[in-house]
């Protein structure tokens, strides 16, 4: 009877802990992203489940970043650090950043970005000089500017 008791405790305290849980982005701006990204196309984001929510993980563009984990990889080639303790201070960290947003056609960038994409002058310059927010997207929705590339 105990055990009966606990389970059906427990199973109360999951279903109340699972019905409050709520989506990082809404519907709306999934359905937004899904609409103003083609399906193939290059996006880079700090977060893949964006991309994987859209249906736009995998790009049909060449030279397109496969990076999986933004932090980790920032974790892997710097000893440890992320974007927001160092990880920009190590070359191969914004290299690989800079090679992603090269390639990229598109960039989703999540509220949280700054931990895990090391904004070092150069990445922010490049950024600002080739991608413009998407207006008919959600926020943090950037495209490469008309006529640039690479």
């Amino acid at each position: 009877m105990l055990a009966v008791v606990a389970l059906t405790t427990l199973a109360v305290l999951q279903a109340a802990a699972e019905s409050s849980i709520a989506a990082a982005i809404p519907a709306s701006e999934i359905s937004a992203a899904e609409r103003a990204i083609p399906p193939g196309a290059c996006v880079v984001t700090d977060q893949v489940s964006y991309t994987i929510a859209i249906n736009r993980f995998a790009s049909d563009a060449p030279g397109c970043s496969a990076m999986v984990d933004g932090v980790g990889s920032d974790y892997a080639l710097s000893g440890g650090r992320n974007g927001l303790t160092g990880a920009g201070d190590v070359p191969a960290v914004e290299q690989l950043w800079m090679s992603a947003f090269r390639a990229a056609q598109y960039l989703w960038l999540t509220s949280d970005n700054t931990r895990r994409i090391p904004w070092t002058p150069r990445l922010r310059a490049y950024f600002l000089a080739n991608f413009v927010p998407l207006t008919a997207g959600p926020d943090w929705l950037y495209a490469r500017k008309a006529g640039r590339s690479g």
